[in-house]
């Protein structure tokens, strides 16, 4: 259990720099948290897939688009094992994914999963009462 709040407490600092610009830091750091995934014995929690998602992110950004479309597949595998499909995790890493292949001139395929994650955060939001 430590192991999970260690995880989240990484990552925390990993958006932190993500959001200041110091993306060196904040791949590395990633990089580190999936690491710990890899080593870990049945670990899951969603700070593996947001960072993964960040790294595909990141990717993108470079203009690495084949391997960060590996990875955001990757991202919404590790969200569905951990979160299922219905989360607004989910639903954030698809309309990144959806961002991505717009950059790839894939607009129908971002659309249908632009279209998914509206559709799951309709899920998400709380019913209104009369």
């Amino acid at each position: 259990m430590s192991n999970l709040y260690l995880v989240r407490g990484l990552y925390k600092v990993a958006r932190g720099w993500h959001e200041a610009g110091n993306l060196d830091a904040a791949r590395k750091l990633y990089g580190f948290i999936l690491d710990i995934q890899d080593r870990g014995h049945d670990l899951r929690s969603i700070e593996f897939a947001l960072s993964q998602a960040a790294i595909a992110q990141l990717a993108a950004l470079d203009e690495q688009y084949l391997e960060a479309e590996h990875m955001y597949i990757k991202a919404l595998a590790m969200c569905v094992d951990c979160c299922g499909e219905t989360s607004i995790d989910f639903a954030r890493i698809l309309r990144d994914y959806a961002q991505l292949l717009r950059r790839m001139h894939m607009v129908l395929e971002a659309q249908a999963l632009e279209g998914r994650a509206d559709s799951i955060a309709k899920l998400e939001l709380p019913a209104l009462t009369a």
